[in-house]
């Protein structure tokens, strides 16, 4: 979900460039951090950080999205994925 909302995003800002090089650029970095992933081995406390810095970037990209003054957004619908992700993780 996180990817399709950088990349809509992305397009409206960049049509031109997104749509030669910027996509192609984001469709290789999901393979090649996979195989990164693959071949290197990360310590557990690192691995922690990496995980909540992904965790907290999605988080300030759906606010900014949910709450965007351009577009129209959904606040029950915002809260019930708070509290449903909320329950999923404890």
């Amino acid at each position: 979900m996180h990817f399709l909302v950088v990349d809509h995003r992305l397009l409206e800002l960049h049509k031109s460039s997104f749509l030669s090089t910027g996509r192609w650029v984001l469709s290789a970095a999901i393979p090649l951090g996979w195989a990164i992933g693959l071949m290197t081995v990360i310590s557990p406390p690192i691995v922690t950080f990496l995980l909540s810095f992904v965790a907290g970037s999605m988080v300030l990209m759906v606010i900014q999205e949910e709450f965007s003054e351009t577009g129209s957004s959904s606040f029950p619908a915002f809260l019930v994925g708070i509290c449903l992700y909320s329950a999923l993780v404890s």
